[in-house]
C-alpha cells in the first residue's frame, strides 16, 4: 500500500476534482474504519497496527490532493520521478549519476512537499469547517502539536459539529472529537476536553453519549466537576435517567472528600427543589457512617448560610432518622448535635429539646438541656409548659447523679425567674400553711412562683429550715445550691451570699449530725472559701469526727481551717485526745495526718511549736516501730519550716528524741534527710553549725553500712561554703571520721566530692594530696585513674605557675608509687592537660619531660598515637621558636624509646606543622630535618608521602632562595633512603612544584636536578626525563642526563625488563636530539653510545644508531662524533641494514665544512663499508659517496676520492646498475678543474668499468 501514489490510494484520476477527491476519500476510509473495529474486537494487535497506518496514508493523501496548492507540488514531484524513470530506461547517463541526482532532487521536493502537507494551523482548521467539510476538520485536529492550540481548535471544531446534530456525519465527527480529546498527551487538555465534549451533548439532551464520554475521564476531580454542573442543570431532578446515571457516577468516586462534598450538595438541592423524596437517598447510599456525617454537615452549613429556612422540619428530621439508624454513636451524637443546634438557631426550642433525648452520651445530653434551658425565651404559656416538661424528662433520664441534680436545679432557677403570679403576700401564706400541713414540695413549688423578691426569699429561708427539721438535707442542699443574687433583682447580693454561708454552716453541722461527713466536709470547704467565720462549723465537724473516734478524718477537716493558731490548737487537742485513748492501731496514720496538718501552717513559730508537740505525743506512744517514718515525715517538714531559727529549734529536738531512743535501722535515710536540711539554713553560721552537729550525731550511731553516701553528700554541702578555714577543717574533719569508719566500698564518691571541694579553696595543694594521701591508705585502687584525673582536674585550677608544678609532681609521684596502672591513660592524658595549663616554658618542659619518662615506665601504648599528639599540642603553644624547637626533639626522642609506631604519621605530620610556625629559619631547618631523621631512624615507609610532602610544603615557604633549594634538595634525598618507590611521583610532584616557585635560574635547575638524580636512584628513568626538561641551565641539564645515562643500566635488567630498557633508550636519545644544546649533545650522545655499546645486546641497533645519525647531521661540529659513531656501529656486527646506515653517514659527510675532513670521512666510509660481503644492492651507496666526492672542490682530494671508490667499486659483485654508476663517476671526474687528474680519473673510471662489464 505504501509504495502507490496518492491518487492509486485514493482510486482517483489527477485530472479528478476537489468533489470527486472528497467522496473518493470518504468512501474508502469508511471502508478501512469498519475493517478496523473489526479487527480491534479480534484484538488482532498487528494486523490493527496495519490498517491504523493506512488509514494514516489516506488520510495524508487526502490531505495534500484536496488543497491545490499542495496537488501542484504533489504533481511536479511526480513528473520529475516519471522523468527519472524514462532516462533511466534510455540508459543516457550513467547509473550511478541519476541515483544521486534523483536522490538530491526527489530530497528537495520531497521535503517542500513534506512541509507544505504537515503544516496545519487552528486557521486552516477553522477555514476548513466553515466549508463545511467537519470530517477533515476534525482529522486535521490530530496534527496539532501545540497543547492549548488543539485544545482551541477543537473547541472550535465542536460548536460546527453541535450546531447540527441531526447530521447524518454526527455520530462519526462525534466519534472523532472523543479519539482526538483521548489523545491528549496531557491529561489536563484530555479531560478539559472530553468535559467540553459532555456539556455539549447534555445541552442538546444527548445523555447517553455525555455520559459515555464522562466514564472516559479517569480523574475523581474532573468528574466532580462535570457531575456538579449535572447536579445544578433543571435535567438532574427531571429526568430519571439522568438522576440515576449521576447517582451511580458519584459512588464511583474513590476521592472521599470530593463524594461527600456532592453528595452534600445533591442533598441541599433535593431540599431546595423540594423534591423530599430525595432528601436522603444519595446520602444513604453512602457506605461509612463518617461520609454519612461529613455529607449531611456540608448541608446543614448551606442551610444556615442561605437562609432557607421554609419547610425545615422536614430536613431535620429525615436527617435525625438517619442519624439514629448509624451503629457509631459517636457520629450519631454529632449529628444528632448539629441539628439541635440548628433548631435553636432557628428559635425551635421544642424541636431541640426533643432530639437531646435521643442523644446517648449523658455528658453532651447535659450540656446541650442546660444551653438550651437557659436560652429558652418561649411566650407562649402552652409551648412554655410544654417545654418544661420535657426538660424535666430529659434531666430525669440522666444517669449522672450530680447531672442529674444540677440540671433540675437550672430548670427551677429558669422556672422561678419566669413566675407569672401577683399577690405575692397571699402565695407566701398558703406556702406556709402548707409547711404546717408537712406538705414542703407543694410549699416549694408556691414559693417559686411569688413573684416579690422579698417574700419569695423569706418563704425559701422557711422551707430550707423546714427541710433540714425534717432531716431531708438533700433537698435542702439542691435549694441552696440552685439559690443566685440574679434570682431576687431587688435584694442586697451580700444578704443572699452570706445567708448561703450561714445555712451552709448549719447544715454542715445537720450532716455532721447524721454522720454524713462526706456532705458536711463538702460543705465546710465552701464555708472555709468564703467566709471568715468558717472555724465554728470545722471545728465542730471535728468534735463530731473526735466523738467518733475518727481521728483520721477529723484530721483532714483540721487541714482546712485558715489560721494556724486555731490549726494548732485543734492539732493539740486532737492528737491530746487521741494518745490518752491508748488505741494505738492506727498510730501511724494519725501522726502522719497530724504532720501533714503543719505542713499546711505558714507561720514558722506555730509550725515548729506544733511539729514539737505532736511528736512529744508520739514519744509518749512508744510506737517505735513506725519512728523512721515519724521521723522521716517530720524532717521534710521542717525543711519546708522558712525561719532558720525555728527549724534550728525543730530539728534539735527531733534528733535529741531519736538518739536517745538508739533505734538506727533506717538511719541511712534519716541522715540523709538530716543533710538536706542542713543544706536548706540560709544562714551560713547556723549552715556550718548544723553540719558538724550532724556530723558528731552520724559518727554516734555507729551505722556506718551507708557512710559512702553520707559523706558523700556532706562534702556536696561542704562545695558551697564560702569560708575556706571552714571548708578545709571540716573537710579535714569528715575525711578523718571516713577513714576510721574503714568502709571504702564506694570511695570514690567520697574522694570525688572531697575534691569538689578543694576546687573552691584557694590554697589547693596541702588538700589535694592531703586526699590522695588517705585515698591510698583505702587500698581501693579500681577507682585509681578516676581519683587521679580528678586530683590533676583540680590542680589544673591552682593560680600560679610553680604551686601549679610542684603539685602536679606530686600527685604523679603518688601515682607512680602505686604501680597500679590499669587505666593510666585517662590519668597521662589528665596530666597533660594540666601541664598545658603551666604559664612558664621552664616548668611546662620539665613537667613534660618527667611525665613522657613515667609514660614510657607505664608501658601502655594503647593509645600511644593521641598521647603524643597532645603532648605536640602543648609545644605547638609555646611562644619562643627555641623553645618550641627543643620541645618537639624531646618529644620525639621519647616517642622513639616507646618503640609503637603504629600512628606515626599523625605524629610526624603534627610535629611538622609546629614547626612550620618556627619563624627563625636556622631553628626551622635545623628542626625540620631533625623530625626527618628521627623519622628515618624509625625506618617505616607506610605513610612517608605524607612526612616528606609535609616537609616540603613547610620548605616552599622560606623566603630565601639558596636555602630553600638545598633544604628541598636534602628532603628528597632522604626519601629516597626512606625506598618508597611506589610514592615517589607524589612526593617530586610536590618537590617539582616548590622548585618551579624558584626564580633564580641556576638554583632552580640546580633543585630540578636533585630531583632527577633522586629519580633515577629510584629507578624512574622515564620521570628523570621529564624533570631534566624544565631546567633552564643548559650544563646541569647536560650533567643531569649524563647522570641518568650514568646510573640506566644499573638500573635495569636489560634482559629481563627489555621493553622497559628499549623505552627509556629512545626517550633519551629524543631528549638528546630535541632538548639538548648542540654544544652539549656531541657529549651526551657520547655517553649514550658507551653505555649502550657495553650492554652486548643491539635488538633495536639499527633504529638507535638512525636517531644518532639524526642527532648528528644538524651539529656544526660533528666530524669526531660522527667518527665515533661509526666505529660504534661497527662493534655491533649486525649489518642488515648497513646499506642504510652508511648512505646516511654519507649525507652527513656531504655536510662537512672542512674538505680534509669530508675526505677523510669519506674513505672512511668507503672502507669501512666493504667489511662485509653480505652486500647485494650498493648502488644507492656508491651514488651517494660520489655526490660526496662531487662536493670536494681540491682537485687532488677529490681525484683521491674517486680512486677510493673506483677501488671499492671493482672489488665488489654488489653492483646491479652499471651504466648509472659509470654516468655518476663521469660526471664527478669531470668536475675535477685539474686537466691531468681529470684525463687520470677519466681512464681509470673507463677502465674500471669495462672489466666490470666483462
Amino acid at each position: 500500500m505504501g509504495k502507490k501514489n496518492y491518487y492509486d490510494l485514493l482510486g482517483v484520476s489527477k485530472n479528478a476534482n476537489t468533489e470527486e477527491i472528497t467522496n473518493a476519500y470518504k468512501k474508502i476510509l469508511s471502508e478501512y474504519y469498519d475493517k478496523l473495529t473489526e479487527l480491534e474486537q479480534t484484538e488482532d494487535s498487528v494486523d490493527t497496527e496495519e490498517y491504523k497506518e493506512i488509514i494514516q496514508e489516506i488520510q495524508q493523501a487526502y490531505t495534500t490532493l484536496s488543497d491545490p496548492d499542495k496537488k501542484k507540488t504533489y504533481d511536479k514531484y511526480l513528473e520529475l520521478l516519471s522523468q527519472h524513470e524514462e532516462k533511466q530506461n534510455k540508459n543516457i547517463i550513467s547509473k550511478k549519476n541519476i541515483a544521486i541526482t534523483l536522490s538530491v532532487i526527489a530530497s528537495i521536493f520531497l521535503f517542500i512537499f513534506i512541509f507544505y502537507s504537515l503544516k496545519v494551523t487552528p486557521q486552516k482548521i477553522e477555514n476548513t469547517v466553515k466549508k463545511g467539510n467537519l470530517i477533515k476538520g476534525t482529522e486535521m485536529l490530530i496534527k496539532l502539536k501545540d497543547m492549548n492550540e488543539r485544545y482551541n481548535a477543537l473547541t472550535t471544531v465542536t460548536k460546527f459539529v453541535f450546531k447540527d446534530p441531526q447530521n447524518v456525519e454526527f455520530p462519526t465527527l462525534l466519534n472523532n472529537l472523543i479519539l482526538i480529546s483521548e489523545k491528549f498527551p496531557d491529561i489536563d487538555y484530555k479531560n478539559r476536553a472530553l468535559i467540553l465534549l459532555s456539556n455539549k451533548n447534555f445541552e442538546i439532551k444527548n445523555y447517553k453519549d455525555a455520559f459515555y464520554i464522562i466514564e472516559k475521564i479517569n480523574q475523581d476531580n474532573y468528574k466532580y466537576v462535570i457531575l456538579n454542573s449535572i447536579i445544578d442543570s433543571k435535567d438532574f431532578f427531571n429526568e430519571t435517567y439522568v438522576y440515576n446515571r449521576t447517582i451511580e457516577f458519584i459512588n464511583s468516586l474513590k476521592d472521599e472528600k470530593l463524594k461527600t462534598n456532592i453528595i452534600s450538595d445533591v442533598s441541599y438541592s433535593s431540599f431546595k427543589e423540594k423534591k423530599y423524596e430525595k432528601l436522603t437517598d444519595s446520602i444513604e447510599k453512602l457506605y461509612k457512617d463518617k461520609e454519612k456525617y461529613l455529607a449531611m454537615e456540608e448541608v446543614l452549613s448551606n442551610f444556615i448560610r442561605d437562609g432557607v429556612y421554609e419547610n425545615y422540619n422536614i430536613l431535620f428530621s429525615n436527617y435525625a432518622k438517619i442519624a439514629k439508624d448509624i451503629k457509631d454513636k459517636n457520629i450519631s451524637d454529632k449529628i444528632l448535635v448539629d441539628l439541635i443546634n440548628n433548631y435553636i438557631k432557628l428559635n425551635d426550642r421544642v424541636g431541640a429539646i426533643n432530639l437531646i433525648n435521643d442523644l446517648s452520651n449523658d455528658e453532651s445530653k447535659y450540656a446541650l438541656l442546660l444551653k438550651t434551658v437557659k436560652e429558652n425565651n418561649i411566650q407562649d404559656i402552652e409551648k412554655s409548659n410544654t417545654f418544661y416538661d420535657i426538660s424535666l424528662k430529659v434531666a430525669s433520664s440522666l444517669k449522672n447523679s450530680e447531672y442529674k441534680r444540677n440540671a433540675i436545679k437550672e430548670i427551677l432557677n429558669k422556672v422561678s425567674s419566669n413566675g407569672d403570679f401577683d399577690r405575692s403576700k397571699s402565695m407566701s401564706d398558703l406556702a406556709q400553711r402548707y409547711l404546717k400541713l408537712g406538705k414542703i414540695e407543694r410549699a416549694l413549688t408556691l414559693t417559686y412562683r411569688i413573684e416579690d423578691d422579698d417574700y419569695r426569699f423569706d418563704t425559701l429561708q422557711l422551707v430550707i429550715k423546714e427541710y433540714i427539721e425534717k432531716n431531708k438535707l438533700d433537698e435542702a442542699l439542691a435549694i441552696i445550691e440552685s439559690l443566685k443574687s440574679n434570682n431576687f433583682p431587688k435584694i442586697n447580693p451580700s444578704i443572699i451570699v452570706l445567708y448561703k454561708y450561714k445555712i451552709m454552716s448549719t447544715l454542715a453541722q445537720a450532716y455532721a449530725v447524721s454522720k454524713d461527713f462526706k456532705k458536711a466536709v463538702y460543705l465546710a470547704e465552701i464555708v472555709s472559701k468564703g467566709s471568715e467565720n468558717s472555724y465554728i462549723t470545722l471545728s465542730f465537724i471535728v468534735e463530731k469526727y473526735v466523738e467518733m473516734k475518727s481521728f483520721n478524718e477529723a484530721l483532714e477537716v483540721i487541714k482546712m481551717i485558715k489560721l494556724d493558731k486555731d490549726k494548732s490548737v485543734q492539732l493539740n487537742n486532737v492528737i491530746g485526745i487521741y494518745v490518752k485513748e491508748k488505741n494505738y492501731k492506727n498510730a501511724e496514720n494519725i501522726f502522719l495526718k497530724a504532720i501533714q496538718s503543719v505542713d499546711s501552717m505558714k507561720n514558722p513559730a506555730y509550725k515548729s511549736k506544733a511539729l514539737i508537740n505532736i511528736l512529744n505525743n508520739y514519744f509518749k506512744t512508744s510506737r517505735f516501730d513506725i519512728m523512721n517514718e515519724i521521723i522521716l515525715n517530720s524532717l521534710d517538714s521542717i525543711k519546708n519550716i522558712n525561719d532558720d531559727v525555728e527549724k534550728l529549734s525543730a530539728l534539735n529536738y527531733v534528733f535529741e528524741k531519736y538518739m536517745k531512743v538508739k533505734i538506727f535501722t533506717e538511719s541511712d535515710i534519716i541522715f540523709s534527710r538530716y543533710l538536706d536540711i542542713v543544706n536548706s539554713f540560709e544562714m551560713y553560721e547556723l549552715k556550718a553549725k548544723t553540719l558538724n552537729t550532724a556530723l558528731d550525731n552520724y559518727f554516734e550511731i555507729k551505722n556506718f553500712k551507708n557512710s559512702n553516701n553520707f559523706f558523700s553528700k556532706a562534702l556536696s554541702i561542704l562545695e558551697n561554703f564560702k569560708v575556706d578555714t571552714d571548708k578545709t577543717q571540716i573537710l579535714q574533719k569528715i575525711i578523718n571520721k571516713y577513714m576510721n569508719i574503714g568502709n571504702y566500698e564506694k570511695s570514690k564518691e567520697v574522694f570525688m566530692e572531697g575534691f569538689n571541694v578543694v576546687n573552691g579553696i584557694e590554697k589547693k595543694s596541702e588538700n589535694i594530696l592531703f586526699l590522695l594521701n588517705n585515698y591510698i591508705k583505702t587500698n581501693n585502687l579500681k577507682i585509681n585513674s578516676e581519683i587521679f584525673s580528678k586530683a590533676l582536674d583540680v590542680v589544673k585550677t591552682i593560680k600560679y605557675s610553680e604551686e601549679k608544678y610542684f603539685t602536679h609532681e606530686k600527685v604523679m609521684q603518688l601515682y607512680m608509687n602505686i604501680k597500679d596502672f590499669k587505666n593510666s591513660d585517662d590519668v597521662i592524658l589528665k596530666s597533660l592537660n594540666t601541664i598545658e595549663n603551666i604559664e612558664y616554658s621552664e616548668y611546662k618542659f620539665k613537667a613534660l619531660n618527667t611525665l613522657i619518662d613515667r609514660y614510657i615506665k607505664i608501658g601502655n601504648f594503647t593509645n600511644n598515637s593521641l598521647f603524643f599528639s597532645k603532648a605536640l599540642n602543648i609545644a605547638k603553644n609555646i611562644k619562643f621558636d627555641s623553645d618550641k624547637s627543643d620541645f618537639i626533639i624531646m618529644i620525639l626522642n621519647k616517642y622513639q624509646k616507646t618503640g609503637y609506631f603504629e600512628n606515626t604519621k599523625d605524629i610526624f605530620v603534627k610535629s611538622l606543622e609546629i614547626t612550620n610556625e618556627i619563624l627563625k629559619i636556622n631553628n626551622k631547618i635545623n628542626t625540620l630535618n631533625f623530625i626527618l631523621d628521627k623519622y628515618l631512624t624509625i625506618n617505616t615507609n607506610k605513610d612517608s608521602k605524607y612526612i616528606f610532602i609535609k616537609a616540603i610544603e613547610i620548605t616552599g615557604n622560606i623566603k630565601d632562595e639558596e636555602i630553600k633549594y638545598k633544604s628541598l634538595s636534602g628532603i628528597n634525598n632522604k626519601y629516597v633512603s626512606v625506598g618508597n618507590k611506589k610514592d615517589a611521583n607524589l612526593v617530586f610532584s610536590a618537590s617539582l612544584n616548590i622548585a618551579n616557585l624558584i626564580r633564580n635560574s641556576y638554583f632552580k635547575s640546580m633543585a630540578l636536578q636533585n630531583i632527577s638524580q633522586n629519580y633515577v636512584k629510584l629507578g624512574n628513568l622515564n620521570g628523570a626525563i621529564e624533570i631534566i626538561n624544565k631546567m633552564n641551565d643548559e650544563k646541569v641539564k647536560f650533567e643531569s642526563l649524563n647522570n641518568i645515562i650514568e646510573n640506566f643500566y644499573l638500573s635495569v635488567n636489560v634482559n629481563d625488563q627489555y621493553k622497559e630498557y628499549s623505552s627509556i633508550l629512545l626517550k633519551t636519545l629524543s631528549f638528546i636530539e630535541n632538548k639538548i644544546s648542540d654544544e652539549f649533545k656531541p657529549l651526551a650522545l657520547n655517553s649514550f653510545m658507551n653505555k649502550y655499546m657495553i650492554t652486548g645486546i643491539y635488538k633495536d641497533s639499527d633504529l638507535i644508531f638512525s636517531i644518532i645519525l639524526d642527532t648528528i647531521s644538524p651539529l656544526k661540529s660533528k666530524y669526531d662524533i660522527l667518527n665515533k659513531t661509526i666505529d660504534n656501529y661497527l662493534k655491533l656486527k649486525k649489518f642488515d641494514k648497513i646499506n642504510d646506515f652508511f648512505t646516511k653517514a654519507l649525507s652527513i659527510t656531504n655536510t662537512l665544512e672542512k674538505e680534509e675532513q669530508k675526505t677523510a670521512m669519506l674513505e672512511k666510509i668507503i672502507n669501512k663499508y666493504m667489511i662485509t660481503d653480505k652486500i647485494k644492492n650498493s648502488d644507492s651507496f656508491f651514488i651517494k659517496a660520489f655526490d660526496v666526492s662531487y662536493k670536494i672542490r681540491n682537485s687532488e682530494m677529490k681525484f683521491n676520492s674517486i680512486n677510493t671508490i673506483i677501488d671499492k667499486i671493482a672489488s665488489t659483485n654488489s653492483i646491479k646498475d652499471t651504466e648509472k654508476i659509470y654516468s655518476k663517476a663521469v660526471d664527478v671526474a669531470n668536475s675535477i678543474s685539474d686537466i691531468d687528474l681529470k684525463f687520470s680519473a677519466l681512464t681509470i673510471i673507463d677502465i674500471t668499468f669495462e672489466d666490470l662489464k666483462k
